[in-house]
């Protein structure tokens, strides 16, 4: 179980039958409607915070690349 469902539980009790001794319903608790957004959120925020970190080191690899090749160029010039 991992925090999404708990933030799931906090904003819609679904899945709890009882609280003492304490029951729930695995079906119900996966079915909650708030759990699919805040899935969806953590999935498409990972995936774009990873898109941007490779993108930056792509740029930063590309510009350090163009300033290698400029400075072999000027060093062997006749």
């Amino acid at each position: 179980m991992d925090f999404r469902y708990i933030f799931a539980i906090i904003d819609k009790p679904v899945g709890i039958l009882n609280l003492t001794p304490l029951e729930t319903d695995p079906v119900a608790a996966l079915s909650n409607p708030v759990h699919l957004p805040l899935v969806l959120h953590t999935w498409i925020g990972a995936v774009s915070i990873g898109f941007m970190a490779t993108a930056t080191g792509l740029l930063y690899a590309s510009e350090y690349d163009q300033k290698l090749l400029e400075c072999y160029w000027r060093s062997h010039r006749n």
